[in-house]
């Protein structure tokens, strides 16, 4: 389940928590953890993409500040659809 950065800050000890899973699928994928900055600006201006695009939310939200939205279109799947995208996905890239 995804939980967007606004929400995460309103949810006491969520960060640990997160911190703890990435750390392990960090290491089982070989990703660096940290994440290079680059990375993480991308995660902000997606966010912002998602606030403007889907939302429609012009609230100046703290995470997005100064960040432009992508220019990218954002399709919107169901739950079966997108789990089933992110699983075809997962073993096309594991091989």
């Amino acid at each position: 389940m995804h939980i967007s950065k606004p929400l995460k800050v309103l949810l006491p000890g969520y960060s640990e928590i997160e911190k703890r899973i990435e750390r392990v699928i960090f290491e089982r994928y070989g990703v660096p953890n940290p994440l290079p900055p680059s990375i993480k600006e991308l995660d902000i201006r997606m966010l912002a993409t998602e606030q403007r695009r889907l939302m429609r939310n012009r609230d100046n939200w703290e995470h997005c500040h100064g960040r432009e939205p992508l220019p990218i279109h954002l399709n919107c799947w169901s739950p079966d659809v997108a789990k089933a995208r992110f699983l075809e996905r997962f073993w096309e890239i594991q091989g």
